[in-house]
């Protein structure tokens, strides 16, 4: 999991609402519906379930300690899904015991995991897939579609490795770049093993780059993306943390691009979360 710094969230709760605007512009749902798209539930089959599932974000002090705004930014982003909410007014374990006696989910993150905790179904949804799995449904809603279309995971580390599952499972053509060339052929072995396909890897960036529409930047390498790797044609969705893509390149590219830092992971978590006991198919990808 990226460690997230204070200025990466400062803004996402004063605009969540303009937030939701500019991703259902570009993908065709809001925060939402992008959540339920992936927990396979819709909006309106689980809104009363939401409104009545109390969610309780404990603050972690361990290791290197919370970031300043984290847990508030968390609460701001599960209550604007329509969750009941709140911030336990204790830390670490005593804010789990808190949240256990009054809550029916507990989202809670160290320096290592994030995870959200069904109190009744005792399943744990971890923050690393429900990302990947997030961006991945974007890039499909933002195209049409990744059934045969030549798709390029950028970074194999754990985002991109699941990422690049859920590409195949919805019949994505993908290439592996990673700048560690060791990383991105463990993967496709992996890969090849898991589902009997070929699976390219491409160790030249700009050659990735130029042979794929469509894109999942899921490194922690800020602007290796440049302007020059913009085409008509090139979509992308970035759960990297920084930013892969230089300031020129968001700008050329437009409605043609999702990114945050905070918001998708989040909402899924919650919406896996509270659909686990009612979906036996959410919890494929619950597991690091």
């Amino acid at each position: 999991m990226t460690r997230l710094r204070t200025e990466d969230i400062s803004d996402i709760s004063d605009d969540l609402d303009g937030y939701d605007i500019c991703l259902s512009a570009r993908t065709g749902r809001a925060l939402l519906g992008i959540a339920c798209h992936v927990a396979g539930v819709s909006e309106k089959e689980i809104g009363a379930l939401i409104s009545t599932t109390k969610v309780g974000i404990v603050p972690i002090t361990s290791g290197k300690g919370i970031i300043s705004g984290f847990t508030e930014t968390v609460e701001s982003i599960v209550k604007h899904l329509g969750f009941n909410t709140f911030i336990t007014k204790s830390k670490d374990m005593a804010g789990i015991a808190e949240a256990v006696k009054q809550s029916d989910i507990i989202m809670s993150s160290d320096d290592n995991d994030f995870v959200a905790f069904n109190l009744d179904t005792r399943i744990v949804i971890h923050n690393t897939p429900s990302t990947a799995l997030a961006y991945t449904a974007a890039l499909s809603l933002m195209t049409g579609g990744l059934s045969g279309k030549k798709t390029l995971i950028l970074g194999c580390g754990p985002v991109g490795k699941y990422a690049a599952n859920a590409s195949i499972k919805k019949g994505a053509v993908i290439t592996l770049h990673d700048r560690d060339h060791n990383r991105s052929q463990l993967l496709a072995d992996e890969l090849k093993r898991s589902y009997d396909i070929q699976i390219k890897v491409e160790d030249d960036l700009n050659t990735a780059l130029s042979e794929n529409s469509f894109i999942i930047e899921a490194t922690t390498s800020a602007g290796i993306i440049t302007e020059k790797h913009i085409l008509p044609e090139t979509y992308i969705c970035a759960p990297g943390v920084p930013c892969g893509l230089t300031t020129g390149a968001v700008n050329k590219i437009g409605d043609r691009f999702v990114h945050d830092t905070l918001q998708l992971g989040v909402a899924v978590m919650a919406i896996t979360a509270v659909t686990s006991g009612i979906k036996n198919n959410q919890v494929e990808w619950s597991d690091n």
